[in-house]
């Protein structure tokens, strides 16, 4: 598999895009809340979210090694995103430096990688059947 800094590159602005679109998320919730956060926090977890955008969108390589078992390719993608989403989410104040909101946010990121995870993997097979479906017909 040759890897192009054309395709990096288109990835990481993949990634940059969803990052964008879950901050305007969260900016609306403050909003509709009338929640007026320091201009410097909202600028510490922008840049958070396009960091962890730019890492989901280049590890998405991960699952394009073909010598590596689906198995190998998840626990690696996972345990780099924890590694990854620890002190982001601590430098940016969206985990507190407590043990229990700790182990509370990192549940909660497990979770919700799972179910990423689960509506990718659905997607994928979908897909496939689809596949399968259209060769088997002709």
């Amino acid at each position: 598999m040759e890897i192009k800094a054309r395709d990096v590159i288109a990835r990481i602005m993949n990634g940059f895009g969803f990052a964008a679109i879950f901050t305007l998320i969260a900016l609306t919730i403050l909003l509709v809340n009338k929640v007026d956060p320091p201009l410097n926090e909202i600028w510490k977890s922008m840049l958070g979210s396009m960091i962890m955008g730019a890492f989901y969108g280049a590890a998405s390589y991960l699952f394009q090694i073909v010598s590596w078992s689906p198995l190998k390719q998840v626990v690696i993608h996972f345990s780099l995103s924890v590694l990854l989403f620890l002190p982001i989410g601590l430098w940016t104040g969206w985990l507190p430096f407590e043990w229990k909101p700790l182990l509370i946010g990192l549940v909660l990121f497990a979770v919700m990688y799972s179910l990423f995870w689960c509506a990718y993997s659905y997607y994928y097979w979908r897909l496939t059947k689809e596949m399968n479906d259209s060769i088997h017909k002709k």
